[in-house]
């Protein structure tokens, strides 16, 4: 297991802004070993309300939420900007498994400062402190043995139900906090299997079916469910474009990986 002197380290204060458990759990098991302290928040309306009381130096901000979405909050956090007589203003970053031009383009117009892809990645988070924080010079940067410098999409043409790699790193990032997260996705995932367990062609809430069905796409990404994500991924964008049978008939193949997933996770912990 790698501990904090294997990470950069760093001084300040991150707010993580996100409502499924598990994602939050893997950001803050990163964060912490370099150095930061750790602010969090489930909507982006506690976001709002926590930045003004804490002023935290850097913002992660999920961008699909209850309450207040991230868009939203990173719009009214600029507002009150406007009127901060010391001019400051806080670095606000967007976390989304659909890092493309259109997000970011979204995400800007909101007055946010980039992008942090999901899964997330040690290395993506460096770079970004780097660019906000002073490196103390004690700290060794050791890279993981798969991390790359360039984003991996981890496409293939084999059936992964659970990419080993990805599970290897969060033990060595982890170590016995890596109980924590299994725990958290359980509870994030249950809620949104039940959720489309509930979906049938006579009666389905496309909007809540394409809400779960991105939750389940973020959460599974970063434990290694690969083909789940992906699955999850094509409920969501069928949801959006109305095509009922198709999201029932992948939710029913989604319920099944599910099950596959759940069982190889088990047989880790």
């Amino acid at each position: 297991m790698y501990t904090e002197k294997d990470f950069p380290q760093f001084s300040g204060c991150v707010l993580i802004v996100e409502d499924m458990q598990a994602n939050i759990a893997v950001a803050r098991g990163l964060i912490e070993k370099m150095g930061f302290e750790i602010l969090e928040a489930v909507n982006g309306e506690i976001a709002v309300q926590q930045w003004q009381k804490h002023r935290p130096d850097l913002i992660l901000m999920d961008l699909h939420m209850p309450v207040m979405d991230g868009l939203t909050a990173m719009r009214a956090i600029r507002h009150i900007e406007k009127n901060d007589p010391l001019n400051r203003s806080t670095p606000i970053f967007a976390l989304t498994a659909d890092a493309h031009a259109e997000r970011l383009a979204d995400v800007e117009r909101a007055g946010g400062d980039g992008l942090i892809a999901k899964p997330f990645k040690k290395g993506d988070l460096v770079r970004l402190f780097k660019q906000y924080f002073h490196q103390q010079e004690s700290s060794r940067d050791v890279k993981l043995s798969h991390e790359s410098d360039k984003n991996e999409e981890g496409i293939g043409t084999d059936k992964v139900v659970l990419d080993q790699a990805v599970l290897d790193e969060l033990k060595l990032v982890l170590g016995a906090d890596l109980e924590i997260l299994f725990q958290a996705f359980f509870s994030d995932a249950e809620g949104i299997i039940e959720t489309l367990k509930n979906a049938s062609e006579e009666s389905v809430d496309l909007t809540a079916i394409a809400r779960a069905a991105h939750s389940m796409k973020s959460i599974s990404q970063n434990l290694g469910g690969r083909d789940l994500s992906a699955l999850a991924e094509r409920i969501e964008k069928a949801a959006k474009q109305e095509e009922v049978q198709e999201v029932c008939a992948l939710i029913t193949l989604l319920i099944k990986e599910y099950t596959l997933f759940s069982e190889a996770l088990n047989k880790e912990r």
